[in-house]
Order: C-alpha cells, then sequence, then structure tokens
C-alpha cells in the first residue's frame, strides 16, 4: 500500500464520512472531504487526490455530474471515481460506468469493501501509469529506431571509406540528371577517374595506406568540383563525376583541374611509371540522346585511352590526351596495357546483375530472403560453387552457417564455429577480409575448426557490414577453374558484403523493434490474467481456436480477399487483448459461484466498452499499427450476436468486424470446454452441438460451418492445449450470454 495515496470523500452525510475517514487514516492514507458537488469540483481540482469516493445523491450538482465535469478536465481525468449510492437499479450503475467511473459501492457499505476496492483501484492506476510510462517509453525508442533508419538510409548512400556518394546513389542523381536532360534540354558531361598503378601501391605500402590515399583523393576531387556537381566512387579505385549544365569542353578544363589538383598533392608513388607520385587518368564524355549508359561506355572508353596513352591525363577519346605534367616529371614508358579485368560485356552483365541486387534487397523485410539475394549474387558474380553466409549463434561465442550455396547441409548445420578459433571468427572479430589464393597461403592461416566450410584455397572469408556494425560474416569458394580472386572480384565481393550487411542489420533492428511492440501488448493482455491464473491458458487457446477457423474460412474463396498474411498475423496479436477490459471487473463479480443478477451482469458487460476504449488510447499513439485497430474491433463486438440482439452496439450480421465473429465461436467454444467456477465443463462433442445450434442467432452461419469443416482439429487442439483442472479457481467467461452460458 502507498502510504502516500490520498482518497477524497464526497458525501453530503457527516457520519458516512467519519465512518470512512477513520477507516481509511487507520489503512495509512490521507482523506480529504467534501459535503457537495460545488466543493467537491474545487477540493478535486485544487489537490487532484489519488481516488475519489463519490456519493450520487448531492445537493447542487449530482454525482453523475461532479463526475462527467471531472472527467472532462486534462486535470482531473484519469483520477479514478467510485460511486457510492444506495440506488442498485441497472440503469443507475450503467449510467455511472458511462460516464467513466471505476466502481460501483452500494449502501450501507461494508467498510472492509470500501479499503479492498480503493486498494485494488489504487493499484490499477499505478499500473495504468506504469503503463503510460512504458509506451512513452517504447514511443522513444520508436523515435530513435525512425532516427536511426534515417542514419542507415543516409549511411547507404555513402561509401564508407571516402564519404563520397556510393555508386547506387550516383546512378540514381545520375538517372534523374539525364532525364532533366531530355525535358529541358540542359546538357550535363560526365567524368570518369581511374587511380593509375593503385594495384601497385597497395602492395608496396599496404592497404592502410592505400585507404588513407583513397580518403586524400576523395577530398581533392570533391573540393576541386562545384558544389552542384556529383562525385560518387564507382568502384575500388575509380571515381566518377557528373556536372550539370556544362559543355564538353569545360568538362575537359574540370577533368585538367582535377588531375592537376592531385598531382600537386605530392602523394609518393614510386612504383608508378606514369610519375614519382600518385597521379589519375581520366576520360571525359557529353551527354547524349542515346542514354546515360552509352555515355558512361564513352567515358569509359576515354579512360582507356588515357590509359593506354600513357596514363596521368585527360581524354575525350577523340582528341589528343591533353594535360601530361612537366615532362621531365613524368616517366612515359608508352603503351602499358590494363591491369585485366573482366570483358566489357561481362562488366555490363555485372553491373545490371549489382544494381538489380540493390534494388531487390532494399524491398524486402523478410531476413532469410535477403540473404538468399547474397549467397546468389555473389555466387554469380563471382563464380564460386560454395557461398555461405554465417551470423552470431545465441550463446555470443560461436558462428553458425545461416544460409548457404553448395555446402553440405547437415555439416554445416550441425558446426558451432568458435569466434576465438577459426578463421570466420578472425574475419568478423577484425572486421577485415581474408583472402587465400593458393595452398600454399592457407597454410600460414590459424584456425582450424571452420575447414569444412572450405573446399580448398582460392577462398575469401569477408565480414558483412562495415565500420562497427558487423553483422557476421560471408565466405565464398570453390571459384569455377580455381581461378584466383582478382582485384576485381574482391570488390564485386566487398561490395555485396557491405550492402547486404547493413541490409541484414536494417531488417534485425526493425525486427527487434516490431518483437518489444508484441511483448508489451502481450503484457498489456497479461493484466487481466493477474485476477486468475488459469485465464492465461484461456486467451492463448482462444488465440489458436482463432487463428484455425480462419485458415479454414481462408479457403473459400469468399473470404480469400479478406483473410490475406497479414489478417492473420493481425488476429494473432490482437486476440489476446479480448477481454483485456476485465481488469475493471470486480472479484465478487467476476469469480462469483452461480447465476449473476441484473446489477452483476450489466457490470461485467462493461469489460468490453472498457477493453475497446484501453485499446483505441493506446492506437491514437501509434496510428500505423493495423493489429490495434483489429484488437480494438474484437474486444469491442465479440459479443455482438449475428441476429443484432448482443451489446455493446447491437451490431448485425456482416456488420459486425469478421475478426470478432470469429473470435465469438472461439470463445464460446472454450466456455464450453473449460471448467468454471459456476458450472461444470461440456465435452467436444456437446459444445459444437450447442454452437451449431446457436447458427444465424448468435454466431456468424459461415464461421460455425468452418467449425464443423474442422472439427477433428479443434478436438485435437483442445486436448493439447487443456489447462490441468482447476474449477475452484477458474474465473467467470466473458464468452456469450445465454443460449451459451455466460456471465456476460
Amino acid at each position: 500500500m502507498d502510504v502516500t495515496s490520498r482518497i477524497l470523500i464526497v458525501d453530503d452525510d457527516p457520519t458516512n464520512r467519519r465512518v470512512l475517514v477513520d477507516s481509511l487514516r487507520k489503512t495509512g492514507y490521507e482523506t480529504l472531504e467534501a459535503c457537495d458537488g460545488e466543493s467537491a469540483l474545487e477540493v478535486a481540482t485544487r489537490e487532484c487526490p489519488d481516488l475519489i469516493l463519490l456519493d450520487v445523491m448531492l445537493p447542487g450538482r449530482d454525482g453523475f455530474e461532479v463526475c462527467k465535469i471531472l472527467k472532462g478536465q486534462e486535470r482531473t481525468c484519469s483520477i479514478p471515481v467510485i460511486f457510492l449510492t444506495a440506488s442498485t437499479r441497472a440503469k443507475d450503475v450503467e449510467s455511472g460506468f458511462s460516464l467513466g467511473a471505476s466502481d460501483y459501492i452500494t449502501k450501507p457499505f461494508n467498510v472492509k469493501e470500501v479499503r479492498a476496492r480503493v486498494a485494488m483501484h489504487l493499484q490499477l492506476r499505478r499500473i495504468q501509469e506504469e503503463l503510460v510510462e512504458r509506451n512513452a517509453r517504447l514511443e522513444q525508442m520508436t523515435r530513435v529506431v525512425a532516427e536511426q533508419n534515417v542514419e542507415l538510409r543516409l549511411l547507404s548512400r555513402i561509401d564508407p571509406l571516402t564519404g563520397l556518394l556510393n555508386r547506387r546513389a550516383w546512378e540514381e542523381m545520375a538517372q534523374n540528371e539525364h532525364a532533366r536532360y531530355l525535358r529541358n534540354g540542359n546538357a550535363y558531361a560526365l567524368i570518369m577517374i581511374d587511380v593509375d598503378h593503385f594495384k601497385q601501391f597497395n602492395d608496396t605500402k599496404g592497404h592502410q595506406f592505400g585507404d588513407d590515399c583513397l580518403r586524400k583523393l576523395a577530398e581533392c576531387i570533391r573540393s576541386t568540383c562545384r558544389q552542384t556537381d556529383a562525385v560518387g566512387r564507382y568502384g575500388g579505385e575509380e571515381f566518377v563525376v557528373i556536372a550539370p549544365e556544362t559543355g564538353f569542353e569545360a568538362a575537359r578544363a574540370l577533368a585538367e583541374r582535377i588531375r592537376q589538383a592531385v598531382f600537386n598533392l605530392h602523394i609518393p608513388h614510386s612504383a608508378s611509371s606514369a610519375a614519382d607520385r600518385v597521379t589519375l587518368s581520366l576520360g571525359v564524355s557529353p551527354c547524349n540522346q542515346r542514354g546515360l549508359e552509352h555515355a558512361l561506355r564513352q567515358a569509359d572508353d576515354a579512360l582507356y585511352s588515357a590509359k593506354r596513352n600513357g596514363r596521368n591525363r585527360v581524354s575525350d577519346g577523340l582528341t589528343d590526351d591533353v594535360g601530361v605534367e612537366d615532362q621531365q616529371e613524368v616517366k612515359l614508358v608508352g603503351f602499358i596495357p590494363i591491369e585485366s579485368s573482366p570483358p566489357r560485356g561481362e562488366q555490363a552483365r555485372m553491373l545490371v546483375a549489382l544494381l538489380d541486387f540493390c534494388r531487390s534487397l532494399g524491398a524486402t523485410d523478410d531476413l532469410n530472403d535477403a540473404m538468399d539475394q547474397i549467397v546468389s549474387v555473389t555466387a554469380s558474380l563471382v563464380g564460386c560453387r560454395r557461398v555461405s553466409i554465417m551470423l552470431p549463434a545465441g550463446d555470443g561465442k560461436s558462428l553458425a552457417v545461416a544460409r548457404m550455396i553448395g555446402v553440405d547441409e547437415p555439416a554445416a548445420l550441425s558446426a558451432a564455429v568458435p569466434i576465438d578459433d577459426s578463421i570466420a571468427g578472425q574475419v568478423f572479430t577484425i572486421g577485415r577480409s581474408l583472402v587465400v589464393n593458393s595452398e600454399a597461403e592457407s597454410g600460414t592461416i590459424s584456425g582450424k575448426n571452420d575447414d569444412d566450410l572450405f573446399v580448398s584455397a582460392p577462398m575469401v572469408c569477408t565480414s558483412l557490414g562495415s565500420g562497427g556494425n558487423i553483422v557476421g560474416v560471408l565466405n565464398a569458394t570453390d571459384r569455377v577453374g580455381g581461378r584466383p580472386f582478382d582485384d576485381c572480384a574482391l570488390e564485386y565481393i566487398d561490395m555485396v558484403a557491405n550492402i547486404g550487411g547493413t541490409a541484414i542489420r536494417s531488417i534485425q533492428t526493425r525486427k527487434a523493434r516490431d518483437e518489444a511492440r508484441d511483448l508489451i501488448m502481450v503484457a498489456l493482455a497479461k493484466l487481466a490474467e493477474r485476477r486468475d491464473s488459469s485465464t492465461g491458458g484461456h486467451v492463448d487457446r482462444v488465440t489458436q481456436y482463432s487463428l484455425l477457423l480462419a485458415r479454414e474460412l481462408r479457403k473459400r474463396p469468399e473470404f480469400q480477399p479478406q483473410i490475406d498474411d497479414a489478417f492473420l498475423y493481425d488476429l494473432e496479436r490482437a486476440t489476446p487483448l479480448h477481454d483485456i477490459g476485465k481488469v475493471a471487473i470486480p472479484d465478487r463479480v467476476l469469480l462469483k459461484p452461480g447465476r449473476l443478477n441484473a446489477h452483476e451482469m450489466a457490470v461485467i458487460r462493461t469489460h468490453s466498452q472498457i477493453g475497446a476504449e484501453t485499446i483505441r488510447n493506446v492506437r491514437v499513439r501509434a496510428p500505423a499499427l493495423s493489429m490495434l485497430k483489429m484488437a480494438e474491433e474484437i474486444a469491442a463486438c465479440h459479443h455482438e450476436w449475428y441476429d443484432g440482439s448482443g451489446y455493446l452496439e447491437g451490431l448485425k450480421g456482416d456488420a459486425i468486424p469478421l475478426s470478432a465473429r470469429i473470435v465469438a465461436v472461439a470463445d464460446a467454444y472454450d466456455a464450453l470446454t473449460s471448467d468454471r467456477i459456476y458450472r461444470k465443463s461440456v465435452g467436444h462433442e456437446s459444445a459444437i452441438a450447442t454452437i451449431v445450434k446457436c447458427s444465424a442467432t448468435q454466431f456468424d452461419p459461415a464461421v460455425v460451418q468452418a467449425l464443423l469443416r474442422c472439427d477433428r482439429d479443434f478436438k485435437r487442439l483442445s486436448k493439447a492445449l487443456t489447462d490441468h483442472p482447476k474449477a475452484t479457481t477458474c474465473g467467470r467467461s466473458s464468452a456469450a450470454p445465454t443460449p451459451v452460458e455466460s456471465a456476460s
């Protein structure tokens, strides 16, 4: 009990006030008093008590009017109100609850019952406040996740090493610029850029110096271009620029400024045949009506011409190459063959495959589908017969194969590769690739526990993701023809791993958020189960029965447009909330043995309205959750009858939401086949016969027919899910009023 709780007692009878004050103060509560409606409103507004005991019959404003005003004020609307009255008329009880009262106590009252009711509603208020706080935290988490998703979308467009646009983002901008050119005739130009002899730079200085060099070059290119120019990293050491509203000669001049700016960086490169420093070769192409791809091919051809004619120069593929620095500083050696690369037709195929991969991966939210795409495109791009993805296992100490091509499945699924003693584990830990192109190189690698995942060298093991966001490992081996992995193949694998890792992390983040949301919804449903430990089994059973009925209905053509996968997904999560309003029903009614009187029936029927309003309040804060809309419909309407004689609204036929019609049958079946304190359960056959008897009056005939079609499945599921007998503790079911016997 919270000794700081304050109770406002409103009664025009001084004796009643004194009895209540003495009783509550002995229990440890603080009390406030008012003798009429006006003073009650004044005290409640000023002091904001934790609970109000309100007499109905008051001088001036009566208790009903006072309650209506309190519930209409933001400052007092959440304060629980318990009516005190000598009236036992069902109409008065319903009026009180419709105004927002939490409970109803008749006079003459029993002080022990009053204390018990007060304690219960104070606890409920604390639970409600905790839920509000949890929902606020959930909203904050949702905002954080949304911000992270924005950041991820931004990162998915940025090359992590250079900070330039990645290839996908640059191509999107280029397509937009070409479309603008076709609409308005505003010319643009393309510049393809390649770092001369960069492989030799990496071989002599190491990849760390190579990465530093690429970052410096990227910044130099970006600062030399205009703000309107779009600069991207096109590949390993390739960059690309699209210059809007730029003619051919202006583009050549820009390319020369870029070449000169990089030359002036004086980054030493002793292994280059073009100069004693890092240099660029650049190809320039104007736009044309034949399309962006044709302009890119022209720029690529021009770049090839610049390399063929000595590097460190700008070429348009038509005129003489220009821009070579002081000839005394440049070591020209005539024709030097370009490093081996796939034929241009093959390059185009690979680029199309990568573009399709990016688009398809961005459209999926299924983790298995994403991993299938990653292993498939890796196998296709680099010609590997064995490709696998490994993700951290639940113990956090090992990696397990999550997706595979060409890997012996039983062996892979039974393996748990230690992170601290395996090739894949080392790559996962350090976040860098491991490449073995010969058997001789494989002998120098430590880590023996994942040898079965690789046939032999050549092999590549690279991390999925980038920076501090490594989600797993991508393995590729058994390359067709036993060819070693060249720079081009490694570049493709690196691109797939970075893009795929980002996609996997995004999906896992969304999944974690959805699971947290569903757990909170289940926790809300379990509030009602705190009243009765057996009712949790009722919630689980009704959910499974409802899904069984929905899947059976789905087989009928008339229901297929409505009952899709999304409907089943929402139904599974919404059904547990169907009786959440019972949390507000007093134990003396909910757990009463025997039949209820009219007053008690009116009280228990309020649980549908209370449940629907509770869910509606949550739904307002999360309108995108379709599950909450269905949950509200079920809570409000699963006691409606098909012939229109049910409650709350007296809906009839198909005007009752389909989800509520399904849950009504599932709820009734469970009510009949489960022991209750006011009656024993009946057998499966008797329950089915009773429900069939109520077809077209209480229940939707189509749903009843679905029940008959899956009669055996219901019987089998009922046996599997039945609680251990607890006839003395089971609460009152709210499945349906007579003829299917129930309390509500």
